[in-house]
């Protein structure tokens, strides 16, 4: 969608719900154990990608590299942020269990990324909770000494950025198909008290559950959450290698 395009990375955690995805490809070779970085890999030819034995994608939620990376030495990383009054303040601490949780949706992002200035985080549901700015906030070294590891012994992408800046269920379009059809919420009923789609995230929907899609005009309409597109898992099926998906 011509109308969708990738954002700055922003301060704030956000995107997607709390749930971590795992995508494995694999050739079958034996995989190292967990909490075990694997060893050096050995020298290979140029060129030569039959070395790779398995492709992890790790898809972890409701995080930015700034929450994450922002204070991993060297990276393109940020230590402050901008209030909607123009204050510049450091990012504090994020808890290891949050107190509340932040907007997710596509108009939640819209407004904290105000045109590119990326000063409305605190103005967005939970990103200023009396005071305390969660949506400010940045984990350390010493909360996530394993993904810095990991970043110190492979490769950080410190300019890398969210496809589409929505909640989950437009991500996981993505991860799985390198698009979200143009939808840019979670599932949600009408007809439920809560609104949310709680029977299903897709074509296993009941029928009164919708999601917003934007077309190239910049309209929003409301469809059924059941797409036939292209995804991963078909071009690997095609290629005859073996997958799995973990959620």
């Amino acid at each position: 969608m011509s109308s969708i395009k990738p954002i700055n990375r922003f301060t704030s955690h956000w995107l997607l719900s709390a749930a971590a995805l795992l995508w494995v490809l694999t050739a079958g070779a034996a995989s190292p154990a967990l909490g075990q970085l694997p060893s050096a890999p050995k020298a290979a030819p140029a060129g030569d990608i039959t070395q790779i034995q398995h492709i992890v994608f790790i898809l972890k939620e409701n995080r930015t590299f700034d929450n994450y990376f922002g204070t991993f030495a060297g990276a393109d990383g940020a230590v402050t942020g901008t209030t909607a009054s123009g204050a510049v303040i450091s990012l504090g601490r994020t808890p290891d269990r949050t107190p509340a949780d932040i907007d997710h949706t596509w108009n939640a992002a819209t407004t904290a990324i105000d045109g590119g200035k990326m000063d409305g985080f605190d103005l967005i549901f939970g990103g200023n909770n009396n005071g305390a700015l969660l949506a400010y906030t940045q984990m350390t070294e010493a909360d996530i000494p394993n993904y810095f590891a990991y970043a110190r012994r492979f490769a950080l992408a410190d300019r890398m950025f969210s496809s589409i800046h929505a909640s989950s269920f437009p991500n996981h379009l993505y991860t799985v198909a390198a698009t979200s059809g143009g939808v840019i919420s979670i599932p949600y009923s009408h007809s439920e008290p809560t609104g949310l789609g709680t029977q299903g995230w897709g074509c296993d929907n009941d029928p009164t559950v919708v999601v917003q899609q934007l077309d190239n005009d910049g309209d929003v309409s409301e469809v059924f959450p059941c797409f036939d597109v292209p995804t991963l898992a078909d071009s690997l099926e095609t290629m005859g290698i073996p997958w799995k998906f973990y959620a």
